[in-house]
């Protein structure tokens, strides 16, 4: 398998897309029910998830060859 990791630059801005989004997401619907403080909370609980999926991404990455 030939690695090449520009190949990989759009599946790649997709996830961080969807990640911001999801971070967004999270703030404003626990800010409109609970309040802004929970919402910073919920916002700071979906950064920590989603940088767990990027570091189990790039464990996969490197063992694939791509990194």
């Amino acid at each position: 398998m030939t690695s090449n990791l520009a190949e990989m630059w759009l599946p790649l801005s997709l996830f961080f897309f969807f990640a911001l989004l999801s971070v967004v997401g999270a703030y404003f619907v626990a800010a409109h029910f609970r309040g802004w403080k929970v919402g910073v909370w919920a916002a700071l609980a979906t950064v920590v998830f989603f940088c767990v999926l990027v570091l189990g991404l790039g464990v996969l990455l490197r063992g694939g060859g791509f990194l």
